[in-house]
């Protein structure tokens, strides 16, 4: 009697199936081999996987070298191509599903939540919390790939998967790997020096001010020059400083490039206007931080 020992792939599993094979003649126990033999009576097959075809970034790209694309599916999910900061290379935002009891995220201008996307970088990646974009981008067909520079994303049955360097997710039928380096969120570099302002006082004060004296968390500044108010929720900065901060924000143009949310990053700091329905959710209209510093205009 012979038996054979067959090694087979189903569903990613190494299955050993042993058969049992009696030959003819007086065979002894010594005759007992084992031998690896390709799965021929189990009917399995091996398909090929279809073609992937480079799409045109032409098609997807919606200001100088931004792209932007949805895949096929309910809920709605996309992928953004943005230029990289610093030395990090392109960026790739994709909104996803984390797993539930993912911890919270804490993104400005949107505060602490669950993430709703992943960044993507050359360096590694990490969570955010992103709104939509506009309706109207072209839909990335299936078995389509859109390489810009050293970034790809292809679109695949049930979902997508996009790479950076040695660091990728892929989310398909609403189950998100991440392969790579979890990483913290990019470093936005300083393009102006700045200086340390001294100690503010310890109570907010009691007027709305626009002066240069550092201002207490909890201080609004702005209403004596008439000029859009702002309160300094926390760390130190001087109303001066902090409303031509303000106002260095609203005055960037409202463009498809960054979002319903208009979300800008210039000289370390951070900002955005949550959309309508999330503003009155967070309890501010816009908001730019820089490390401790957390500034808020109210509600318009």
């Amino acid at each position: 009697m012979k038996r054979s020992l067959t090694t087979v792939i189903r569903g990613g599993l190494a299955v050993a199936c042993a058969t049992i094979v009696v030959a003819c003649g007086t065979a002894s126990n010594s005759d007992e081999t084992v031998t690896t033999t390709p799965d021929t009576t189990s009917g399995a097959t091996t398909t090929t996987p279809p073609a992937v075809t480079a799409a045109d970034p032409a098609q997807y790209q919606f200001a100088p070298n931004r792209y932007r694309f949805p895949v096929e599916g309910t809920p709605r999910r996309e992928c953004v191509l943005f230029p990289g900061i610093a030395d990090s290379g392109r960026t790739v935002t994709c909104s996803v599903s984390f797993p539930a009891g993912a911890p919270d995220v804490d993104v400005p201008p949107f505060g602490s939540g669950p993430p709703s996307a992943v960044v993507l970088t050359k360096q590694g990646y990490y969570p955010t919390i992103t709104e939509s974009g506009p309706p109207g981008a072209a839909v990335l067909p299936v078995n389509s790939r859109l390489t810009v520079e050293d970034t790809t994303c292809t679109a695949i049955s049930g979902g997508f998967e996009c790479s950076a360097g040695d660091n990728q997710v892929r989310y398909v039928n609403g189950n998100l790997i991440l392969t790579g380096t979890p990483t913290t969120t990019t470093a936005v570099p300083t393009t102006i020096p700045t200086t340390t302002p001294p100690p503010a006082n310890g109570t907010p004060m009691d007027v709305y001010t626009d002066s240069t004296t550092p201002a207490a968390p909890g201080t609004t500044c702005g209403a004596s020059t008439g000029r859009r108010v702002l309160t300094v929720v926390s760390g130190t900065i001087s109303c001066a400083n902090a409303l031509t901060v303000m106002d260095t924000y609203r005055g960037l143009p409202l463009d498809s490039a960054h979002g319903n949310a208009n979300i800008r990053e210039f000289d370390g700091w951070n900002c955005g206007s949550p959309t309508y329905v999330m503003s009155r959710e967070l309890g501010y209209g816009s908001r730019c931080s820089k490390g401790d510093i957390d500034l808020r205009t109210p509600i318009s």
